[in-house]
């Protein structure tokens, strides 16, 4: 319970001020947003994110043909 009142619910009340569902900004999600953004992006590229998303974005296209 812990996790989703300090993390969890302020990043997904930010993620809908950012889709325009929620009408009020959450600054502790828009932190946590930051924070995580910079190691997302360091993975994605360091470890072959982009060739990764080629392959299941291939598989996903292939099994729709089906």
């Amino acid at each position: 319970m812990y996790l989703y009142k300090v993390i969890l619910k302020p990043w997904t009340e930010y993620m809908g001020y950012e889709m325009g569902v929620c009408e009020k900004q959450n600054y502790i999600g828009k932190t946590l947003h930051l924070i995580a953004e910079v190691p997302t992006w360091l993975i994605y590229h360091l470890f072959g994110g982009k060739k990764l998303l080629k392959i299941i974005n291939y598989k996903r296209f292939k099994k729709n043909l089906e």
